[in-house]
């Protein structure tokens, strides 16, 4: 007979406080130290994952889990509450569980370090305070202390922190700062560079995400409506590098997905910019022609149909203003 498994057993990592059972016999609810929030998880997604994990190993399966805090803390930032850990998901994640590189590691801790006001506060002392180090752990994709420390020395080295030794903590630098607004140099931009398909069969739904970005107060940014010189490849990189965020929407036609839409989505991400993801509802059906990659299924996505425009304008509008607050057209507008 097979054992039966209490709610605390589906937890994704050792230290992670079971919150509820009660409200979905098929989910638990779990408060994360890891990802710094909670999360949900389907009872089968977990046993899945674990027997994944125990295939490959310890470090391997280790590594696996590190992935998955990196999706959900890139879930949360994207204002996703209490975000799901599904079968899906997990399929997806250990067919093809691509790291990040070791500069997106260290981008990452640095903006860690930074969102603690050290100036006022005093150094950040991940080593003595064990939820400091585990969700440091969490948001450098790292699975060991020694991963941590070595890219704590890859900032240190690059003058982007600094160690206090005497106070077992550390500091970011000045220039520390400064690169992190050198790379969010955009942040002040009121450009939304749109990602699509360009094809009469999404003409209604390229209007209502050009709708939902003017009336959050931000200026759409669609490339074949601009007039400029040069290599389309050029100018639509530097576009996005000045947006202030991305909007891409992955509706695709029966030849297959539009590479270029994923790799705009992908050279954004490069970049650490938000994208907001859009599709045509079936391409998130199971068993059809439309399917998204996998590669970004697992992140949110929201899902439009030609007979609801208006409320999928209002969804995107909604996400914008939640992750953005109202742009500065709108303010203009309002004078």
């Amino acid at each position: 007979m097979r054992p039966v498994r209490r709610p605390e057993h589906y937890r994704l990592w050792s230290s992670d406080e079971c919150i509820s059972s009660s409200f979905d016999p098929d989910e638990c609810l779990f408060l994360s130290i890891r990802i710094g929030a909670e999360y949900r998880v389907q009872r089968y997604a977990s046993e899945y994952l674990q027997r994944e994990c125990d295939k490959l190993g310890e470090i391997e399966g280790d590594r696996l889990k590190a992935r998955l805090a990196t999706i959900l803390i890139d879930r949360l930032n994207l204002g996703e509450s209490r975000p799901l850990v599904d079968t899906k998901m997990v399929l997806r994640l250990c067919s093809n569980s691509r790291r990040l590189t070791v500069s997106q590691r260290t981008n990452r801790l640095l903006r860690y370090l930074a969102n603690f006001d050290t100036v006022i506060n005093g150094p950040i002392c991940l080593f003595v305070e064990a939820s400091l180090h585990e969700n440091a752990l969490g948001w450098s994709e790292s699975i060991r202390e020694r991963e941590l420390k070595k890219l704590l020395d890859y900032l240190i080295d690059a003058g982007l922190v600094i160690e206090e030794t005497d106070r077992f903590g550390y500091s970011v630098t000045l220039q520390g700062y400064e690169k992190i607004e050198n790379d969010s140099v955009a942040q002040e931009s009121s450009e939304v560079f749109v990602a699509l398909w360009f094809n009469e069969t999404v003409t209604d739904v390229r209007n209502a995400i050009e709708c939902a970005i003017g009336d959050a107060g931000y200026r759409p940014i669609v490339i074949d409506d601009q007039a400029f010189d040069g290599l389309i490849d050029d100018e639509i990189a530097a576009r996005i590098r000045s947006a202030k965020f991305v909007v891409a929407d992955l509706t695709h036609g029966k030849k297959g997905t539009r590479g270029s839409v994923y790799y705009e989505a992908g050279f954004a991400r490069g970049l650490e910019k938000t994208v907001i993801l859009t599709v045509r509802e079936d391409h998130l059906h199971d068993g059809n022609d439309y399917n998204v990659a996998f590669d970004l299924d697992h992140y949110p996505i929201i899902t439009w149909s030609k007979r609801d425009l208006d409320k999928f304008a209002s969804n995107l509008q909604i996400r914008i203003e939640a992750l953005f607050g109202k742009g500065p057209s709108s303010e203009v507008a309002a004078a």
